[in-house]
């Protein structure tokens, strides 16, 4: 009866650890996206994101015109966006974002060197969003201090607060590099 009892336990613990991995497939857009690189560019709008070097290892996410300087990300471990690395230095770029912790009703985006944050999706119609903070509501590109357009994240609870002039929401969409 022990036995029994205790091969149920286990059984049903089993069971219930392995239903979110066996009872979701992969979606096909995440299959395709963690094999074939990408470039991530705003709609509308048509820039593409690329790094802006602000010191050993870092960089702020920025906008071009210009495809082929863009960054080229691949989604790593199904939710991480990060370069491939073309340096040989042994470590990729990720796309980093600041956490929530200004007056702002937004934030910055990263591409820093060896770490990336997690929580990244794309859904069916390519947009790419955050789903690891309930407090991302977007993206926005303003007009800022790099004399190139900047990218940031949108925070759910200050968006109502508006935005500069210089501003405008836009999704983050990705087109097959």
């Amino acid at each position: 009866m022990a036995i029994n009892k205790l091969f149920l336990t286990v059984l049903t613990a089993t069971t219930i650890l392995l239903h979110p991995v066996l009872g979701h497939p992969r979606p096909q857009h995440l299959q395709r996206r963690a094999q074939a690189p990408f470039h991530l560019k705003t709609s509308p709008g048509d820039l593409y994101l690329q790094s802006y070097h602000t010191g050993a290892g870092l960089s702020d996410a920025v906008l071009t015109t210009d495809k082929s300087t863009a960054s080229t990300f691949v989604l790593k471990d199904d939710t991480s966006l990060q370069t491939e690395d073309t340096t040989g230095q042994g470590f990729t770029w990720g796309l980093t974002m600041d956490p929530a912790n200004n007056y702002a009703g937004w934030e910055f985006v990263r591409i820093n060197a060896g770490t990336s944050t997690p929580g990244f999706s794309i859904d069916d119609d390519d947009e790419v969003s955050w789903d690891r903070d309930p407090q991302f509501d977007g993206w926005l590109v303003c007009d800022w201090w790099h004399n190139a357009p900047q990218l940031f994240w949108i925070v759910k609870s200050r968006a109502d607060q508006g935005f500069p002039s210089t501003c405008q929401r836009v999704s983050l969409v990705t087109e097959e590099a």
